[in-house]
């Protein structure tokens, strides 16, 4: 993204030239005024003019002055100082100007700023070939240069409400649009920035991960049934005590764990095309959270009493979703304080209301997580301690499935943790 501070600087660097530049020439009209009208002839008046007039074309032709006269040459000497002084930093400008240039027409987003009016002040060669338009639409209303009429609805609103980012599809190219607005504008010209990036390659590397999942998903999940279901009757077959007997235990196990590594991959799958298609689910009904958590403490009560956890729920809290996907997020993040947690520790759930939304807490006295893994936790597959999470059983998509989840729904997820201490994590269900 363009940092709008250089946008911001390189700008104000210009303008404040300009108005330097106004500063001196009232300065030099006032000297020649004052001085040297009174005491030279009006060809000399005339040559001065000219001189100053010389800057306009990027050099300056020196006053000439007689010697003899000390007090006009003083004068003459005093305007060539200043103008020679406005003409180095008129030249600075001119360069800051032209970096800024190739820098906007080199970046790969599509930039444009406009005023308080909506009227296009700046827009960069990308945004041009975008919106197929030249440098005679920089000057007029956003209207004429942007040419697709949803997306210039959606700018409108996004300028009249607020900055904010939101994507959008033109043609076959997927867009993020960020609006920035500038701190109170410069110099009441530049009040708000749009960035317009192209998300294409990342929306259809996105796709075909999903759509990895999915397909291998599927494909693993009928050979893992029917050996879950082979490995059973084998068990009740063969004798407890045989090496036989052993290693069907070991495969079924492991049959588990690997059916239910498919079963987060179906999950997960089956959300991020939710949120692709930006599906509105018919199933999204008012949920009570204090009873979806009961019944995900009850399910996993034989876990809790195992490390003779104290487990507490307190509040009530509705929200409107899937009730399948509210169980979703509470279980794993319940699962997970279970499994993590130290003998005798202990978990709470508490649900509440502030003036953001309804939110939902889960607490543990766990052996915690270093401040240093966190940004992390959500991705999937990711592990603090490989080994730690081979004993807990875990697949590692727990938190990526609650990430997306919290998504679908623009509900808010932070996660705290410290080692020794315990892990909190909050999901905030936005009014």
């Amino acid at each position: 993204m363009i940092n709008s501070g250089l946008l911001a600087a390189s700008t104000a660097a210009w303008i404040s030239a300009i108005a330097v530049a106004v500063l001196v020439t009232a300065a030099v009209v006032a000297l020649i005024a004052a001085g040297i009208y009174a005491k030279e002839t009006k060809k000399r008046a005339e040559d001065i003019k000219n001189s100053l007039k010389s800057i306009t074309q990027g050099h300056y032709r020196p006053v000439k002055s007689d010697s003899r006269n000390p007090e006009m040459y003083a004068i003459y000497n005093e305007i060539n100082e200043i103008a020679d002084g406005f003409l180095c930093a008129m030249r600075a400008s001119d360069a800051e100007r032209k970096k800024l240039n190739f820098v906007l027409n080199n970046v790969s987003q599509c930039i444009l700023a406009v005023d308080e009016n909506n009227v296009v002040k700046i827009m960069n060669a990308p945004a041009k070939k975008l919106f197929s338009r030249d440098d005679s639409f920089v000057g007029r209303d956003l209207y004429f240069a942007v040419s697709d009429a949803k997306l210039l609805s959606k700018l409108a609103t996004a300028l009249k409400d607020g900055p904010y980012s939101f994507e959008y599809r033109m043609e076959d190219k997927y867009l993020l649009v960020d609006i920035c607005r500038t701190e109170g504008g410069i110099h009441d010209e530049i009040t708000d920035i749009i960035i317009i990036s192209d998300v294409s390659a990342e929306k259809l590397a996105a796709k075909q991960r999903s759509d990895f999942f999915s397909n291998a998903g599927h494909e693993l999940k009928t050979p893992l049934t029917s050996i879950q279901g082979l490995t059973e009757l084998l068990l009740v077959k063969t004798d407890p005590e045989s090496l036989a007997f052993k290693y069907a235990q070991r495969i079924h196990n492991e049959t588990e764990r690997l059916g239910a590594l498919v079963l987060d991959m179906l999950k997960l799958s089956n959300i991020e095309n939710l949120q692709s298609l930006k599906a509105v689910e018919e199933s999204a009904t008012e949920v009570e959270l204090s009873d979806i958590a009961a019944e995900v403490i009850a399910a996993l009560e034989v876990e809790a009493e195992k490390k003779n956890l104290t487990v507490t729920l307190e509040g009530k809290g509705v929200v409107v979703a899937d009730p399948r996907k509210i169980y979703e997020i509470i279980n794993n993040l319940y699962s997970n304080a279970v499994n993590y947690n130290v003998l005798n520790g202990s978990i709470k759930v508490v649900i509440g209301k502030t003036d953001c939304g309804t939110v939902l807490t889960v607490a543990d006295t766990g052996i915690g997580i270093d401040k240093k893994h966190i940004p992390r936790l959500c991705e999937r597959f990711y592990r603090v301690d490989k080994s730690r999470s081979k004993k807990t059983g875990g697949t590692g998509l727990g938190l990526a499935i609650v990430k997306h989840v919290c998504a679908l729904y623009g509900a808010e997820l932070n996660i705290s943790s410290e080692e020794g201490v315990g892990t909190t994590v909050t999901v905030t269900f936005k009014k």
